[in-house]
């Protein structure tokens, strides 16, 4: 069974109002943050009010611009004042851990950057980028997509075209677990199961919606679908309470994954060829072979989908500043391979993989230097 366009749209829209609760949220939490630094601002302001101002040639407000001789190509140079506010994902994900060490190494070597990692999703991330709440936010293809279009859950915002793509990470496949010794062999088995497709509205559990229906399945009625956490999915399966964890954008590995393989054999599901050719008629989703090996004792392949994971900013992203944060999130990739296993699935060059969006100038330019842009 092959859905039409407005029967995916009409699937997509299901989780517009998780979503966006989920973003005005963090709005919320983002304007208590800029009324006390306001207020912070007034009281110092107020302490220091006698003291005499110094004389500028450069207007209030102005920045200061550096000849291309003082900046130089290559060098680190940003030097005002900026906070970032980085979307990330749940804490303790992936996504979180590699935000807060790439925030760590980029103040580290720009003092005048402070920031905050945020534990957001990729629909709140490229609406708070959008909308100027956010300087930074993780995403994945297939999600950066719709918002590029406006399309499923971004239909009434309409296209978000004000985001640039700064640097690609890791992929994201799909990866459904079983039990080793669990009768359940195909996807077809799953019919009247308990499974978990991860939390509401996110990008896992509406990709798996659309996988089950081109199955032919409606997963309202064929399935007992928990949506929980990860840390609570963990918990159900190891309790039996959960036949089968399906999951269409994981990590490889998936540290979720690890830790249920460390507490007997797991098994991972092949999805079916046909499947995967209309999956990857998305845009964001290409076809995937997940190798043999990322798990213990799973050392076959298995036919999958993959997505890019990727960091976005607005177009008016100091241009500056993006070149120097690729600069340094490059020459210290190695360190985040040792937090994050999943990084080694990847390379530095791919940092400058093309995941459907322009990049930002200014991290174009150091991928030129290079000799990255044509990843």
């Amino acid at each position: 069974m092959i859905m039409d366009d407005s029967k995916i749209l009409t699937i997509m829209q299901e989780v517009i109002i998780f979503e966006k609760k989920s973003f005005w949220r963090f709005r919320k939490m983002l304007w208590i943050k800029r009324c006390s630094v306001i207020l912070l601002i007034a009281a110092l302001v107020v302490a220091g009010g006698c003291a005499p101002a110094k004389e500028s040639a450069v207007p209030e407000g102005e920045p200061v611009e550096k000849t291309a001789e003082e900046q130089g190509s290559g060098n680190l140079s940003f030097d005002q004042p900026y906070e970032l506010l980085w979307g990330t994902m749940a804490a303790g994900s992936p996504w979180q851990v590699l935000g807060t060490a790439f925030l760590e190494d980029i103040k580290k070597n720009l003092p005048n950057v402070t920031g905050s990692i945020l534990p957001t999703n990729a629909t709140a991330n490229l609406l708070g980028v959008q909308t100027g709440e956010f300087n930074i936010g993780f995403s994945l293809s297939d999600r950066t997509a719709e918002a590029w279009d406006g399309q499923g859950v971004f239909e009434k915002e309409g296209k978000l075209q004000d985001i640039r793509c700064l640097f690609c990470i890791y992929p994201h496949s799909s990866q459904s677990l079983v039990w080793a010794d669990s009768p359940i062999k195909t996807y077809e088995d799953l019919v009247g199961k308990r499974i978990t497709t991860g939390p509401r509205g996110s990008s896992t559990e509406q990709l798996s919606r659309l996988f089950f229906e081109l199955m032919g399945y409606d997963p309202d009625k064929n399935f007992h679908i928990e949506y929980v956490s990860y840390s609570d999915a963990i918990e159900l399966m190891k309790d039996g309470h959960l036949d089968a964890w399906v999951m269409m954008t994981a990590p490889i590995p998936s540290p979720y994954y690890i830790e249920l393989s460390s507490v007997k054999p797991i098994r991972l599901l092949d999805m079916p060829e046909n499947i995967v050719q209309e999956m990857s008629k998305l845009k964001g989703v290409d076809p995937y072979i997940l190798p043999g090996g990322v798990y213990e004792n799973v050392d076959y392949p298995t036919n999958a989908i993959r997505t890019r994971m990727h960091a976005v900013v607005h177009k008016d992203f100091p241009e500056q500043l993006a070149y120097d944060i690729v600069k340094i999130i490059a020459e210290n990739f190695d360190r985040y391979e040792e937090l994050v296993s999943a990084m080694k699935m990847t390379t530095v060059e791919e940092m400058a993989a093309d995941v459907g969006i322009p990049y930002h100038p200014g991290a174009l330019k150091y991928y030129e230097e290079q000799g990255w842009a044509e990843q």
